[in-house]
């Protein structure tokens, strides 16, 4: 099994704001190696039947 990496900014309620959640999006959207390991997790996610690997996995530990 292959592990997400994910680094995430949490931003009190605040200071949230529609302009802090574009910028975020953007430099998402702008992140050229983020974008390639998004689209190689979404094409093996897609290639698999994660609900059904989720419930295989919890009838293990019951």
């Amino acid at each position: 099994m292959s592990r997400i990496s994910i680094v995430a900014t949490a931003v009190p309620r605040e200071e949230a704001s529609a302009a802090w959640l574009s910028a975020a999006i953007d430099a998402v959207l702008d992140d050229g190696e983020m974008r390639a390991t998004s689209a190689s997790h979404s094409e093996r996610l897609q290639a698999t039947d994660p609900p059904a690997r989720a419930v295989d996995l919890i009838e293990q530990l019951i």
